[in-house]
Parts: C-alpha cells; sequence; structure tokens
C-alpha cells in the first residue's frame, strides 16, 4: 500500500508519478482482457472439435473445458474489479487542483501519439500538439541494447496489427517532467519486458535534433536468453541481428544511420565508407558485407566477441523445419529441451517413442513471441532422424490440444509440460539449414 497516498500527503511529482503507474496499469489490464478473449475463443474451438474423439477422450476434454470456465469466471471478474478500481483513481487524479492539469497533458499527449501511431494524425500535427503541451520539440529516448555477444536489439513495426516493414530500436517519448535517462529505461521495459544487465550499466551515446524532435540515445547490455515480450499494437516481433546488419534493415526515421554515427568515431565510419560504398554498388554481397562490418563496429565499440555455448556434437547433419505453434506457455520448447539427448522416452502414462537414434536439438526459435497468443511459427534446429522428429511431433499435435502433455525424461522438470491445453501445433515444413 502506498502509505503516502492512503494518507494524502503526497507531493505534486507522486501524484503524476502514479498517475502514469495507474495508466500504465490500465493499459496492461487492457491487453488482458484481449488475452483473456483470445483464451476463451481457443478453448472454445477446443470444444467445437471434440465430435471425432473417443467418448472417454471426449469427457476428459469437457472435464477440462469446465475447470476452465471456473477459473477463467475469477479472472475476469478480477480484472473488471482492478479496471474500475484505477479508473475511479485516475479520474480523482483529473480533478485534483493541484495536479489536474498535468494529468490532462499527459492524456493529451498520450491521446496524440495514439492517434499518430494509427494513422489518423499526421507528423507535422503530432509535433505542433506536443509543442504546444511542452513548449518545445518532442523529446524522445532510444535505446540500442546489446546482447553478451554484440547483437543489438530491434522491434519489427506493425500499424493496425499489420506488420509494415519497418524497424526500429526500443524507445519513445519523454513524459513531461521525466528525464532522458529514466525514459530511456521506462521504454525498454514497457516495449520489451527487458531490464539491463546492472553490472553493464547504462552508457550515453549522444544526442539528435531536428526542429520537430530532440532524441537521446543511450547503450545497455541485457540477456538475450530472457524472452522479448512485446506489445502486439506497436510490433509484431523482435529480434537480434548482428551490427552489421545494421545498414540492410529498413529502420524508421533513418534510426540506422544516426546509431552508427553515435557509436564510431569520425576516422572509423571513413574507414567503413569503402565497404558501404561496394555494398551500396552492388559489388559485395550483403552476406559478405554483414561480417567484416561488425567487426570495424565492434572495434568501434570495444566489443569482445563472445562465442555462444553450443550442444555437443553428434554424428549426422543438422537439419531444420518450422512448425506452425500457438504456444504462450512455451510448452513446444520445454518438451524439446526436455526430449533432447534422449533415444527413448515416455509420453503420457504408458505410451513410449523409441528413436533411431538420439534427437539433440540445437535450438528453437519463435518468430513471434508466444506470450502474445497469436498463430506463429517455431524453428527448430535438430540432429537426428527426420521420421522420430515427425512422429513426436505428432504426438505433440493431439496431446497439446487436450493436454496435459507429459514427457517423461532423466529430467522430471519436463512432466506436464502444457498446463492450460491451450496450445496447437500443426503440421511440419522441413526447410533447407
Amino acid at each position: 500500500m502506498n502509505l503516502k497516498k492512503f494518507f494524502g500527503i503526497q507531493t505534486a511529482q507522486e501524484k503524476i508519478e502514479d498517475y502514469r503507474n495507474l495508466k500504465s496499469e490500465l493499459g496492461k489490464l487492457d491487453l488482458l482482457g484481449q488475452e483473456l478473449s483470445d483464451k476463451f475463443s481457443i478453448q472454445k474451438s477446443v470444444i467445437d472439435g471434440v465430435d471425432g474423439l473417443p467418448e472417454q477422450k471426449k469427457s476428459e476434454v469437457f472435464e477440462k473445458y469446465r475447470g476452465f470456465l471456473k477459473e477463467h469466471q475469477k479472472e475476469v471478474t478480477s480484472a473488471v474489479n482492478q479496471r474500475n478500481k484505477i479508473l475511479k483513481s485516475l479520474e480523482a487524479y483529473r480533478n485534483d487542483p493541484e495536479v489536474g492539469e498535468a494529468c490532462k497533458d499527459i492524456d493529451a499527449l498520450d491521446n496524440a501519439e495514439l492517434a499518430y501511431r494509427e494513422g489518423k494524425m499526421t507528423k507535422q500535427v503530432y509535433f505542433d500538439i506536443v509543442k504546444s503541451i511542452t513548449g518545445e520539440p518532442t523529446k524522445y529516448a532510444d535505446v540500442v541494447a546489446l546482447d553478451k555477444s554484440g547483437r543489438v536489439l530491434i522491434l519489427h513495426r506493425v500499424e493496425e496489427f499489420c506488420p509494415t516493414g519497418k524497424v526500429c530500436i526500443p524507445g519513445g517519448h519523454v513524459d513531461p517532467g521525466e528525464d532522458f535517462e529514466t525514459a530511456a529505461l521506462r521504454e525498454l521495459k514497457e516495449e520489451t519486458n527487458l531490464d539491463p544487465l546492472a553490472d553493464r550499466g547504462i552508457v550515453y551515446l549522444g544526442e539528435h535534433k531536428s526542429a520537430d524532435a530532440h532524441i537521446k540515445y543511450y547503450q545497455v547490455c541485457v540477456d538475450s536468453d530472457q524472452p522479448v515480450t512485446v506489445d502486439a499494437s506497436e510490433h509484431c516481433f523482435a529480434e537480434f541481428i548482428d551490427l552489421g546488419e545494421i545498414p540492410l534493415k529498413p529502420f524508421i526515421f533513418d534510426q540506422g544511420r544516426i546509431v552508427l554515427d553515435l557509436m564510431m568515431k569520425p576516422q572509423q565510419m571513413d574507414a567503413a565508407q569503402p565497404l558501404l560504398k561496394a555494398l551500396e554498388d552492388g559489388r559485395i554481397t550483403p552476406e559478405a558485407f554483414v561480417p567484416g562490418f561488425t567487426s570495424i563496429l565492434k572495434k568501434a565499440m570495444d566489443i569482445e566477441a563472445v562465442k555462444p555455448l553450443e550442444p555437443e556434437s553428434m554424428d549426422g547433419d543438422k537439419r531444420k523445419l518450422a512448425v506452425p505453434v500457438r504456444d504462450p506457455m512455451k510448452c513446444v520448447e520445454t518438451i524439446l529441451k526436455g526430449i533432447s539427448g534422449m533415444q527413448e522416452v515416455t509420453v503420457g502414462e504408458n505410451g513410449h517413442l523409441k528413436f533411431l537414434k538420439p534427437l539433440i536439438i540445437h535450438d528453437t526459435r519463435y518468430k513471434e513471441d508466444p506470450a502474445t497468443n497469436r498463430l506463429t511459427e517455431c524453428e527448430i534446429v535438430f540432429t537426428g532422424d527426420d521420421s522420430d522428429m515427425l512422429r513426436l511431433l505428432e504426438e505433440m499435435k493431439y496431446s497439446l490440444m487436450v493436454g496435459p502433455m507429459k514427457v517423461r525424461t532423466p529430467h522430471e522438470e519436463f512432466m506436464a509440460a502444457n498446463e492450460r491445453g491451450t496450445d496447437y501445433v500443426g503440421d511440419p515444413i522441413f526447410v533447407t539449414f
């Protein structure tokens, strides 16, 4: 409990900060509402498709569905009550004589930004509104988020939930009364749910100014093994790319060029110009350009390349396949990790899968964060027999829908991976590695 708020002794700044936090919580609740709606739709689709199941399995599915409805109602009621409570608190702040006008300014800026992102407001009108409220150009804080091997995080943008083909780095506008660095860390958390590694700190790279915008750039290091959560209304997925890929990506607002200018000294950029010109003229392929330019950038940034940890190799070529999935709990990834290195696993209570040779899972990667509960694709890199992988995926395809799917390995944590029965696994597509 916020005691200052309870006793009515908050400062104006604390009230404004609480107002921002409440608006953020309201946004999360709105996303939760959509998620709850999607969960219900998925469960309903499972029920609609039980006619072809045996009677015993059909009973199990209906029993699970009744349990889901009971818990779902609790979640919906809780979300509605929280939302109503937040709305009352927001309205109280708007009517507060001390901070009411500041809160309304925050609302106006948020509404203007939303209209601009949705294409309902031109760029110039948006900047004019910001100027009229703040009295200065729009302030932005952008973040160059690097992993330990020096790859940079980029976000793929959407408008009205449709990909635009454009990319960006995490960042956004600086709220009234907020400093640039605080805004940078806030935007990183809001857009990716990542926190910078504490031992690496935050580095100020520089700024870019125009008549309409004042942007400051910061560099942090993040853990690429942590899941990246994106807001589906703004971005469809995130990925880490080599530094040398920056010139190849379609960044918004010339972000890529600005970031390169800030990360490299003029003499270093001069040294890279022949390589950039060769790429522009088509005298070098992108595949050849990326490692060379990455090396230049890492030297400029004094980043030592760290070789990623790879599993022990086995006889046989690596294979890659893509599987359509709806996997909010990352059950597919969990199961695959559990069977990695196994030649025989137990599925369910009594079923056995004996492979021709051990299946080794080298990598699983989702094209879109599975937590969005949207249909996406899971890329699987493995060593083993194709028929074994097909048998495993076929088992997962049907078991996960009515789950839980239990996979017994020497690692007991892989028991009952599917806890909610909301996953979907489609037919795999083998692709060239």
